[in-house]
C-alpha cells in the first residue's frame, strides 16, 4: 500500500514538473519576442519589410467591365444584375468597400448556387483589387509561436472539425432511420385505409396518393431534424441609416416617408417575424387589420391595398397572400353570402312579393368588385414563378432534382416549382373561373328581368366563394409546411422581409 502511494506521488510530481517546464518555456519565448520588438527590427523570412497594397473600394461598373470578357450565360448575367440591384439598395454610394463586396458575393452565392457565377465574380474582384493604387502599409511580420500554443490551436481546429463531422454523421444516421420508419409507416397506413372488399381502382388510387404525399412529409421532417443539429441565430437586421437632420425634407420625400411608416406598421402587425400566432392574438392591431378584410365593401379595397404593400419577390409572402385571400373569399363570398341570401329570402317572403327589392341581389358595382377580386388572384398567381426562395440545406428524398427553370420573352427567370402544391391549384382556379363565367354568360342570355339576373349573379358569386374550399388546408400550420415547403418569412419594424425567428422556451 505504501509503495503504491509512493508511485502515485512520484507520478503527480512528474506531471507537475512537466507542466511547470511547459509554462516556463512559453513565458520565456513570449518575453524573447517582446525584447526583439523593443530592440532590433524584425525581418520576415530573412528579408526586409515589404510594402503591401491595401485595397480600397470598387465600383459596379469596374466589376462588370472585368466580367465582360468571361463567358457567362444569360441566366448568370441576369442573376448578377439582380445582385447589383439588391446591393445598390443597401449601399447608396457607388464606391463599395472590397471586404463588403466580397462578403455580399459569398452570401448571394449561397442563396443562388446554381445561377450565380461565384468563381467568375471572385476572379473579377481579385483582378480589380490587384491593380488598385492605395496607401502602402507595412506587411504584418511573422511572429514565432511556442510549441504549446501551436499544439493548442491545432487541437482546437481538430475539435471544431470533429464537432461538425459528428453533427453531420448524427444527422445522416437519424435521417436514415427516420426514412425507414416513414416507409414502414406508409405501408401500415395503406393497409389501415384499404379494405379487402374495396374496389381495385380505389385501392390503387390510395397507394398512389400515399406514395405521392410521402416525399413531401420526408422533406419537412428532414428539415426539422437538420435544424436540431445546426446552430440557429437571430436574423441580422441592419441598423437604421442615419438621416441628415439639417437638410429639409421635400413634400415628395415626406409623403414617401409616411408611406413607408404606414406600410411597416401594417405589415409588422399582421406578419411579424418575431411573434408567434398566440402572441399576435394579444395584439389589438392584428385583430383590427384582419377585421377590415372581412368587411363587405371596404375589405375588397383592403386586399388590393395589402397586395401593393406586400413583398411580391418573396415566395412565402406571396403564397400567404393567395391563401389568405382565397380563405377570406370562402368565409365571406361563400358562407357569409349563403347566410345573407337565406335571411333575405325569409325577409322578402314575410313581406310578400318583394324579392325584386329586398331579395339577394348583386349590383353592378359589386359585380365589378367581384371581377377585380378574380383578377387579383390571377395577378398573384402570375407573380409566383418570379419569386425568390432562400437557400435550403435539405435535399429532397426524390433525389437531386433540378428545379424547373425557364426564361420568358423578356429574359426574366421563371421557377415553376414555386409554391409547391399551391401552384397546382392555379389550374383548379382556372376551372372555377370558367364555370363561373359560363354560368354568368348563360344567365345574361336566358334571363330578361334585371332583378332576376342580379339575383342569379349573386348566387353565382356565392358558388365561386364556396369553391375556394380547397385552399383551406393550406392555412393549417403543419400542412402548410408539407404542401408548400417555403421558408417562413416575416416583416420587421421597418417593413423589411426577414426570416421568421422562432423563440425557444
Amino acid at each position: 500500500m505504501q509503495r503504491q502511494k509512493w508511485v502515485l506521488q512520484v507520478a503527480w510530481g512528474a506531471a507537475a514538473f512537466s507542466a511547470s517546464v511547459a509554462v516556463f518555456s512559453l513565458i520565456m519565448e513570449t518575453q524573447k519576442e517582446d525584447d526583439d520588438d523593443e530592440g532590433t527590427p524584425l525581418l520576415t523570412n530573412g528579408e526586409e519589410t515589404q510594402q503591401a497594397t491595401a485595397p480600397a473600394t470598387v465600383t459596379i461598373a469596374s466589376i462588370n467591365a472585368a466580367l465582360n470578357p468571361m463567358h457567362l450565360s444569360f441566366v448568370q448575367r441576369a442573376r448578377v444584375q439582380s445582385f447589383w440591384d439588391e446591393l445598390s439598395s443597401s449601399i447608396p454610394n457607388d464606391a463599395i468597400p472590397v471586404p463588403v463586396a466580397a462578403a455580399q458575393i459569398q452570401v448571394y452565392a449561397q442563396r443562388y448556387p446554381e445561377e450565380f457565377p461565384l468563381p467568375q465574380m471572385t476572379h473579377a474582384l481579385s483582378a480589380i483589387t490587384s491593380g488598385i493604387p492605395a496607401v502602402s502599409v507595412p506587411r504584418p511580420v511573422s511572429r514565432r509561436r511556442s510549441t504549446l500554443s501551436l499544439v493548442g490551436n491545432k487541437l482546437f481546429e481538430m475539435a471544431v472539425d470533429t464537432k461538425g463531422g459528428m453533427q453531420d454523421a448524427m444527422h445522416r444516421a437519424v435521417r436514415r432511420y427516420l426514412e425507414r420508419a416513414l416507409d414502414l409507416f406508409a405501408e401500415r397506413l395503406k393497409e389501415a385505409i384499404k379494405d379487402k372488399d374495396m374496389p381495385e381502382y380505389l385501392q390503387t388510387h390510395i397507394d398512389v396518393a400515399v406514395d405521392q404525399f410521402l416525399p413531401d412529409v420526408k422533406v419537412e421532417l428532414f428539415r426539422k431534424t437538420k435544424d436540431l443539429f445546426t446552430t440557429t441565430t437571430a436574423p441580422v437586421v441592419p441598423a437604421n441609416t442615419p438621416i441628415d437632420a439639417v437638410a429639409p425634407l421635400t413634400f415628395i420625400a415626406t409623403m414617401y416617408m409616411l408611406w413607408d411608416q404606414a406600410r411597416a406598421c401594417i405589415l409588422y402587425n399582421l406578419f411579424p417575424y418575431d411573434h408567434s400566432i398566440w402572441k399576435s392574438l394579444k395584439n389589438p392591431l392584428w385583430w383590427a387589420f384582419n377585421f377590415v378584410g372581412l368587411l363587405p365593401y371596404v375589405g375588397q379595397v383592403w386586399w388590393c391595398y395589402l397586395f401593393l404593400l406586400k413583398d411580391k419577390k418573396d415566395e412565402h409572402q406571396l403564397c400567404q397572400f393567395i391563401i389568405g385571400f382565397k380563405t377570406t373569399q370562402f368565409l365571406t363570398l361563400g358562407l357569409g353570402a349563403t347566410f345573407l341570401g337565406i335571411m333575405r329570402y325569409i325577409y322578402c317572403t314575410m313581406l310578400g312579393d318583394t324579392c325584386d327589392v329586398y331579395g339577394p341581389l348583386l349590383s353592378p358595382w359589386n359585380t365589378l368588385f367581384f371581377l377585380g377580386q378574380i383578377a387579383l388572384v390571377w395577378i398573384a398567381f402570375f407573380y409566383l414563378p418570379y419569386t425568390e426562395r432562400p437557400a435550403t440545406t435539405v435535399v429532397s428524398p426524390r433525389g437531386a432534382v433540378r428545379s424547373s427553370t425557364y426564361q420568358d420573352m423578356f429574359g426574366n427567370i421563371l421557377h415553376m416549382d414555386r409554391g409547391g402544391y399551391l401552384m397546382k391549384l392555379c389550374g383548379y382556379e382556372t376551372i372555377t373561373f370558367c364555370i363561373t363565367m359560363a354560368l354568368a354568360l348563360a344567365v345574361n342570355m336566358a334571363v330578361t328581368l334585371t332583378w332576376q339576373r342580379q339575383m342569379l349573379m349573386f348566387w353565382i358569386r356565392t358558388l365561386y366563394g364556396l369553391l375556394s374550399f380547397p385552399f383551406l388546408p393550406f392555412k393549417i400550420p403543419v400542412l402548410e409546411n408539407v404542401l408548400m415547403h417555403t421558408c417562413r418569412m416575416g416583416y420587421d419594424e421597418r417593413g423589411r422581409t426577414v426570416r421568421v425567428r422562432v423563440k425557444m422556451s
